[in-house]
């Protein structure tokens, strides 16, 4: 089960997507996520189901990798399918939810595989420098957002430790019922919470030692934009538009 989460883990491949500059990564993520929610028509599903596809195996992964981690979310999906079933919720609109819950949660994976957390710090500065002439401590927000992602591998990591100390011990995840699983998940959050607080504190002495404050100015590596760049851009662009039209014509 827990071999299979690899959610906010940087995979190094040298691949298109992995070379695409951190800010334009993460304008397109956030364009192409809101304009997800305004697509209403067949046409467009299909369009956008294959510029994601393009997306992830430009970037260097198989397609089962991605949707080895949804595979796990399958009974969530059972769930909601028997929800909407119950309260007569047209088939058609019932699919719209759910493929865009899965297509956001597919291109998030790919940006989280395919840029380092030191990238996602800097794109996030970038995008949020704006709010800073507000007096919003735009710095610190990324860096909490960036050690926050860089903390779930570490979790994931430490719940497989604790849970094959389990197997080894005689408690079977895979083959136990419904209580024994509910009792395993519960020797396995106590001591995973209680790692967790003693990796924080590890990484605020580090921190503290290293001279880290809230007002230090962090020179990030600076990321000239290119051209391929500029053309996932204006393909990003070129798909919100023609999401859009749609949502203006079926207004009409």
């Amino acid at each position: 089960m827990l071999n299979s989460i690899t959610i906010g883990r940087y995979c190094y491949r040298d691949s298109l997507i992995h070379r695409w500059n951190p800010v334009c990564k993460l304008v397109c993520s956030i364009l192409y996520i809101l304009f997800v929610f305004q697509v209403n028509q067949w046409i467009q599903v299909c369009l956008f189901s294959l510029f994601l596809l393009m997306l992830l195996l430009l970037s260097g992964f198989s397609v089962s990798y991605y949707f080895r981690p949804i595979w796990n979310l399958r009974y969530m999906i059972f769930a909601l399918i028997f929800f909407y079933f119950l309260f007569s919720v047209p088939f058609y609109q019932s699919f719209l939810l759910i493929w865009k819950m899965v297509v956001v949660i597919l291109y998030s994976m790919m940006v989280l595989y395919t840029t380092p957390i030191g990238d996602l710090t800097y794109a996030l500065t970038v995008l949020l420098y704006p709010l800073s002439w507000f007096g919003i401590p735009v710095l610190l927000m990324s860096r909490m957002i960036g050690l926050s992602l860089s903390f779930l591998p570490n979790i994931i990591e430490q719940a497989r430790r604790i849970l094959k100390s389990l197997t080894v011990r005689g408690m079977d995840y895979k083959h136990a019922h419904f209580k024994q699983k509910l009792q395993i998940w519960k020797m396995i959050l106590f001591p995973l919470m209680d790692n967790s607080f003693r990796y924080a504190d590890t990484v605020a002495d580090t921190m503290e030692v290293r001279l880290y404050s809230v007002d230090q100015k962090i020179r990030f590596r600076k990321m000239s934009i290119h051209f391929l760049d500029m053309i996932q851009l204006v393909f990003h662009i070129g798909l919100c538009l023609f999401a859009w039209r749609g949502v203006i014509l079926c207004g009409i």
